[in-house]
């Protein structure tokens, strides 16, 4: 029996987003030598090493060990992939003995794959009941989603909330999931649905609704992952992983994480530049094929 709840994917449920483009800006070469730093299922990467020669490299890192176990089988065949069941903050040649030491291409999907976020024992997701969990890796140390409810105080809660989710009326939440935890833990995504419901007045409107639930679970997430302390140690380390001339591209799927890439292109005392001002967006065909593109934002940084 595996150690995780969860099995691995049998079959990808997850459709590359952006993908035309992303081949597009980055213009691999044959000898390139690229990082896919969230593999996922492997949709980006196959793409990808389509366009590779032999004296070419792919190496795909993801922290969620299902990831890996269904790209180890997918890529199987090919010599020229290396897979690592880690965190892409970790890829500094300092810390990982396993990646070349740069890299000419870098692409950094950051949003969750569809079998992550519809797989019930994850509890990513407000659409199905399940644990309240969230890990991505649950062989670590680091605290559940339902944890976090139960521990943190009730300013910890209202900050989290607040600079996470965007949610800035969260004091009614918060007292609320003070209040249950006290009678029972909140181990159930539906417990979290329910305490929402009971406070805020969405007065029907189903649109409001469902962007509060979006906010309560993003704040969750990127507490839960660190995401955005994984995102500002990857940023950090980049020059000294890629070669001159590399290319990184970046999707992202909420603000927090876009303005954290913009920022970081627009500095002046780096070596990366955004090569475009504005973000490169799916278009009205691929959101008809792929509702969860909608929210995708792709920045291109080049290294000078």
């Amino acid at each position: 029996m595996s150690k995780y709840p969860h099995q691995p994917p049998q079959k990808e449920h997850h459709v590359p987003i952006l993908l035309d483009e992303i081949l597009n800006e980055l213009d691999i070469q044959e000898n390139d030598t690229i990082l896919d730093g969230t593999i996922g299922l492997g949709g980006h990467s196959q793409a990808m090493h389509q366009q590779l020669g032999k004296t070419g490299h792919l190496v795909g890192y993801d922290q969620d060990p299902n990831a890996i176990a269904f790209c180890q089988s997918r890529f199987s065949s090919y010599p020229n992939v290396t897979l690592i069941n880690d965190n892409v903050s970790h890829v500094h040649p300092s810390t990982s003995k396993h990646t070349p030491k740069k890299f000419s291409k870098i692409l950094l999907d950051l949003g969750y794959s569809s079998y992550q976020l519809d797989h019930q024992n994850i509890g990513l997701s407000f659409l199905q009941d399940g644990p309240l969990d969230m890990r991505l890796n649950r062989n670590t140390e680091q605290n559940s989603a339902s944890d976090i409810l139960q521990s943190y105080s009730e300013q910890d809660l209202s900050d989290l909330f607040f600079n996470f989710g965007e949610l800035y009326q969260n004091k009614r939440l918060v007292n609320a999931i003070i209040n249950e935890r006290q009678k029972t833990p909140i181990t159930q995504t539906n417990q979290l649905i329910s305490l929402i419901k009971k406070s805020y007045f969405f007065h029907q409107n189903r649109r409001k609704m469902l962007k509060v639930f979006a906010q309560v679970f993003q704040a969750l997430r990127i507490a839960t992952n660190d995401e955005l302390g994984h995102l500002e140690r990857f940023l950090a380390q980049l020059s000294d992983i890629t070669e001159e001339k590399a290319v990184v591209v970046i999707i992202s799927f909420h603000s927090l994480e876009d303005r954290m890439i913009k920022q970081f292109g627009k500095r002046k005392e780096g070596p990366f530049k955004a090569r475009y001002k504005k973000v490169i967006t799916p278009t009205q065909n691929e959101i008809e094929q792929n509702s969860r593109a909608t929210s995708a934002k792709l920045r291109i940084l080049d290294k000078k």
